[in-house]
């Protein structure tokens, strides 16, 4: 048959793509698909006068193929609307012209959460009926009948409230709490990446806020943020992968651990101001004897100043105080992905995330252990490998180590070891022992 034929129609199915897209590249790239089509299935066409319906059919099953094949982004923004999803809905509740109506509501589907958009691309778009996404989704008939019920009724309901959504980001400054080490030097040259790392994008920020207080469905979380559902999908896989939510229920998130707010933080600064007041004058006149004593013991102090060494020995009667009178047990820190104990913890403001006082704890060989304690920022020593731990051991018992020498300089430099004026290697951690 005459390839002539299709030239007529050139214009014809370059402004049926446009309609079928939302950019000029699109429909070109489109347009072509559809030619091309048409070229290589001609010869199959017995009868002239079926040619024009033919064209169309064959467009029309392209465009559907040419929708399947884009990425997430042009399947939900740049394919047309068709008319029927706009049935009962009223275009002048935008008071503008149709294309805007359809952006919108492209919009509002893709915003939608994966279970009801779906079923709105395959039956709406793609014409397939209920008996065919049923076998492509692998759902019964009843189930795909239901969701596209209620994918209607949703689409209505945003296409009248049209709220519109924006994202207001919301800044969370990560800490981790528990037993950890990330740098290199303690993992035998291995670098752990820290876990704070995973959760540090603004989209997750502002998903584990909106998550804090009350679970969130994907699409309610969409709305909140302003950004897509398939990408906030996909962003509370990670979430929940790397131990930062949990589903209390399926298909709601919610944040799996504290964020001190600005709220949370004046509760807790007006409860110790109350609670604490009329025993702080005690607490002063105890500590400072305790320094008293302190300075009085013979101990290698690494060049730290005494009002230096006065936030450890503070620290270190605290612990003591908390270990020997809090009877609220500490609650279990799982296992991570990591392999580590560890638990996150956020802050909406820099200042509320400055950890008062802490500890960090290294366990060897389930019967030794090295601890680093620290207040806001000072801290008398790094964390302890396993590797420094038996360096130590062996000075500590034999008065010398078969450890090299740029080993030996390192933990020298870090503050496990010292050497004596006549070469002797000897431990300047505060407290060694076999206890």
């Amino acid at each position: 048959m005459n390839s002539l034929l299709i030239e007529k129609y050139i214009d014809h199915i370059y402004k049926y793509a446009l309609s079928k897209t939302f950019s000029e590249d699109e429909a070109e790239c489109l347009a072509s698909e559809i030619l091309f089509h048409a070229v290589a299935s001609l010869p199959k066409l017995r009868d002239e006068t079926r040619f024009e319906p033919w064209l169309w059919s064959l467009a029309a099953n392209t465009a559907r193929a040419f929708r399947r094949t884009q990425s997430k982004e042009r399947t939900f923004f740049l394919c047309n609307v068709p008319d029927h999803l706009l049935e009962n809905q009223k275009a002048d509740v935008l008071d503008t012209d149709g294309e805007e109506v359809f952006a919108v509501l492209r919009e509002k589907i893709a915003m939608m959460s994966k279970i009801y958009r779906e079923i709105i691309i395959l039956y709406y778009y793609d014409g397939l009926s209920i008996k065919e996404i049923s076998g492509q989704l692998n759902l019964s008939p009843g189930t795909v009948a239901w969701r596209l019920s209620i994918a209607r009724n949703k689409l209505k309901k945003e296409f009248s409230s049209m709220e519109e959504s924006a994202l207001h980001p919301v800044k969370i400054h990560i800490e981790i709490y528990g037993s950890a080490n990330y740098n290199k030097r303690a993992n035998h040259g291995k670098y752990f990446s820290w876990p704070g790392e995973k959760i540090c994008d603004a989209l997750s920020q502002n998903i584990l806020f909106y998550c804090y207080k009350t679970p969130k469905t994907a699409e309610e979380l969409a709305k909140l943020t302003g950004v897509p559902a398939y990408y906030v999908e996909d962003k509370l896989d990670s979430l929940e992968k790397y131990a930062a939510l949990i589903q209390p229920s399926k298909g709601r998130y919610q944040t799996d651990f504290i964020i001190i707010t600005e709220a949370y933080w004046k509760f807790c600064m007006g409860f110790a101001k109350e609670n604490f007041r009329s025993i702080a004058d005690q607490m002063c006149s105890a500590l400072e004897k305790l320094f008293e004593e302190a300075e009085k013991i013979n101990f290698y102090r690494g060049g730290k100043s005494s009002e230096e060494l006065k936030y450890l020995y503070g620290i270190l009667a605290f612990w003591y105080l908390n270990s020997k009178y809090n009877t609220i047990p500490e609650p279990e820190i799982p296992v991570n992905y990591d392999g580590y104990k560890w638990r996150f913890l956020g802050a909406t403001n820099e200042e509320y995330s400055k950890i008062a006082a802490g500890m960090q704890l290294c366990v060897f060989e389930s019967r030794f252990s090295h601890r680093v304690y620290f207040l806001e920022g000072f801290k008398y020593r790094p964390s302890m490998s396993y590797d420094d731990f038996k360096i130590c051991r062996e000075i500590y018992t034999e008065g010398k180590t078969c450890a090299d020498k740029s080993t030996v300089a390192e933990l020298i430099q870090v503050g496990f070891i010292s050497r004596r004026r006549n070469g002797e290697l000897f431990l300047s951690v505060p407290v060694f022992s076999f206890e």
